[in-house]
């Protein structure tokens, strides 16, 4: 005998069951749809939260263009000897930093000298200090601001201080740092076998 519930449901109720597991996906669908869009709008806004904090963070760690000063003339100018104390007056070529000087002065053992002007505008007493950086000169050198002496490595002669993986950072202030035109003068010693000249120089705020 056949049990009540071995018996196969019958071909009119089929129709019926097929809608109510169709009306059951479709409510399914409505109430998904909602919460995918809910996910993907969720994850672009995390998205570009990400962005506009990494943004801000680039803008924050750039300083602003006006802390720069831009050198009014950068030149150069082979020394006559491994002694020479002071700049030539004449001779003087226009540059771009940074400069390898075995491409343009090829074989060169010696010394050249650079000199970077720029002009401080006038404004409030006492003079606003600046910083200098300079990134690396190759092999060794000496400083100078406006004739005086800032800074120097031991050996400008050979055996020559080996010096060029060092950066290096002033504070530039009165009386040395004046309103209008200032001079820096750089001098340089090296060998054409290690690509000798100097690096970049960058003139800004001191902090």
């Amino acid at each position: 005998p056949v049990g009540p519930y071995d018996r196969m449901p019958r071909q009119e109720h089929l129709p019926q069951a097929r809608g109510a597991f169709a009306g059951r996906s479709r409510v399914q669908r409505a109430l998904q749809g909602p919460a995918a869009l809910s996910c993907a709008f969720a994850s672009l806004l995390r998205a570009g939260l990400a962005l506009l904090i990494l943004w801000c963070g680039a803008l924050a760690a750039q300083p602003a263009a006006a802390q720069f000063l831009s050198f009014d003339r950068i030149e150069s100018v082979p020394a006559r000897g491994w002694d020479e104390a002071s700049p030539p007056a004449t001779g003087w070529q226009a540059i771009a930093l940074p400069d390898d000087w075995s491409a343009r002065l090829p074989g060169h053992d010696g010394v050249v000298w650079y000199r970077l002007t720029w002009t401080e505008p006038a404004g409030p007493q006492p003079l606003e200090a600046r910083g200098l950086f300079l990134r690396d000169l190759t092999l060794a050198g000496m400083v100078m601001l406006n004739g005086s002496e800032i800074a120097r490595d031991p050996n400008l002669v050979e055996p020559l201080s080996r010096s060029w993986n060092l950066p290096r950072y002033w504070r530039l202030d009165e009386p040395l740092l004046r309103t209008g035109r200032n001079e820096l003068v750089i001098r340089v010693s090296g060998l054409a076998d290690f690509q000798p000249g100097l690096g970049e120089v960058v003139l800004g705020a001191p902090d």
